[in-house]
């Protein structure tokens, strides 16, 4: 009994510490299917911050098709702040090199790209948060993306 008690005080904690390594705060993801991403649909991500006082990394994360066609994925961000701030700016995801070819290999039919495209983002204050994206290419539709992820994640840098 003394060394079932003593496994279980040793076991207990170790479990809480492998639970609370998930580092994710937020996470969202937007399937586009055949029809692919048209220029006027925003994609967006609300989300909450609880705790301004520490830092988080922001990820975009693509699963793209074969007949993607372009080299990047141009994204405009417009971000709603809970203080009324708002703000934008853009980004690009690179997915084909200066030749035309992919970056990353197949895994299951598609290829997965993520960029952190803001890293140790401090917000203003606690509560809701709006990030809304359109794709910035010149096509009305771009078929070809199967999927965007769009994550929080707490950040390793510090004050």
């Amino acid at each position: 009994m003394k060394n079932t008690a003593r496994i279980l005080i040793f076991i207990i904690p170790l479990f809480l510490i492998i639970g609370c390594g998930n580092k994710t705060v937020f996470e969202k993801n937007i399937k586009f299917g055949n029809e692919g991403w048209n220029r006027f649909t925003k994609l967006s991500f609300d989300f909450e911050i609880n705790n301004p006082d520490i830092r988080y990394d922001i990820f975009i994360e693509v699963k793209i098709k074969e007949d993607y066609p372009e080299q990047f994925i141009p994204l405009y961000l417009k971000a709603d702040y809970s203080n009324g701030e708002t703000r934008s700016d853009k980004y690009s995801v690179k997915i084909k090199d200066n030749y035309n070819r992919f970056l990353k290999e197949p895994k299951d039919g598609l290829r997965q790209y993520s960029d952190c495209i803001q890293k140790g983002k401090k917000f203003p204050k606690a509560g809701k948060y709006q990030y809304e994206f359109e794709q910035g290419t010149s096509r009305l539709v771009i078929k070809g993306i199967e999927e965007i992820n769009f994550k929080i994640m707490k950040s390793k840098i510090t004050d």
